[in-house]
């Protein structure tokens, strides 16, 4: 399989979004990565001709959101083709893929759905994670999700997930925001769980805002990307710097009430000063 990242290589980047095509046409200091949903360029509108430039002056990642890896069913050989197609054109140096399932019986479901880590499933994100590598000939990276029912299963989350990375050679893209989240709605330890990850397998770092819901009279914290990294999700990132025995590079997402332009270089610029400073 093709490596998956250039070794001893700190960058920084920030999920490309439609609002900010334009701006990214030119070279942002202090930018070194640009990562996108490649379902969001399956068809052949406006948005083609922004990445073509934008491919030209920045490093391209991959995030995929539609394979749904974690299903019992194969993954969409379709789907796998636009996705291929793409990369051969845009040259991402990186895939990833979220750790979840959205579709069975050929029904899709609009959001991401959590996993019974149980070795039943292992097996069936073995085969899917196998089969995408295969397809795309390298090894992609698989994101740790946020999820609001916890399904009991056989296996802690992270000993789930570095199985995986030892059974198929992916790798892992760890969402700090996620880990935070599920950690105070599930009442779980982060700094442990960071500190069972194999950290050998961790290539990309995701930061973004959340927000905060009452259900059933009980506050919940909810993945909106809609907001500034909030100081919690910055101490873990922080506690995961000092940790990291290996080069990774560190996105920044924002989907939802999209800031202007600056605000969101802020945000990635004060997580390059972190790194700096403590790795």
């Amino acid at each position: 399989m093709a490596p998956l990242f250039q070794e001893n290589k700190l960058s920084f980047g920030v999920g490309l979004r439609h609002q900010h095509f334009k701006y990214f046409t030119k070279k942002i200091k202090g930018v070194d990565v640009l990562e996108i949903h490649p379902e969001n360029f399956f068809g052949k509108g406006i948005e083609h001709y922004y990445l073509e430039q934008i491919s030209e002056i920045y490093d391209i990642s991959f995030h995929g959101i539609g394979l749904s890896l974690g299903s019992e069913e194969k993954v969409d050989k379709s789907h796998l083709k636009k996705i291929r197609n793409l990369m051969i054109k845009y040259k991402p140096f990186i895939y990833s893929e979220h750790m979840s399932w959205m579709k069975v019986d050929g029904i899709f479901f609009h959001d991401l759905l959590p996993l019974d880590y149980t070795k039943k499933r292992l097996n069936y994100l073995k085969r899917n994670i196998e089969d995408t590598q295969n397809y795309l000939g390298q090894n992609i990276c698989i994101e740790n999700p946020s999820y609001y029912l916890k399904i009991i299963g056989d296996m802690e989350e992270y000993d789930f997930i570095n199985e995986l990375c030892r059974l198929t050679g992916c790798e892992i893209l760890l969402d700090i925001n996620n880990l935070y989240i599920n950690s105070v709605n599930h009442n779980f330890n982060p700094t442990h769980y960071i500190d069972r990850l194999d950290s050998k397998f961790i290539k990309e770092v995701h930061l973004a805002g959340h927000s905060f819901q009452t259900i059933d009279d009980k506050k919940i914290i909810i993945d909106t990307h809609d907001d500034f990294v909030k100081q919690e999700v910055w101490d873990l990132y922080r506690y995961y710097i000092n940790k990291a025995n290996s080069s990774f590079f560190t996105i920044v997402e924002w989907d939802q009430e999209l800031p202007k332009e600056k605000e969101l270089i802020s945000e990635l610029t004060k997580a390059k000063h972190m790194v700096n400073r403590y790795a």
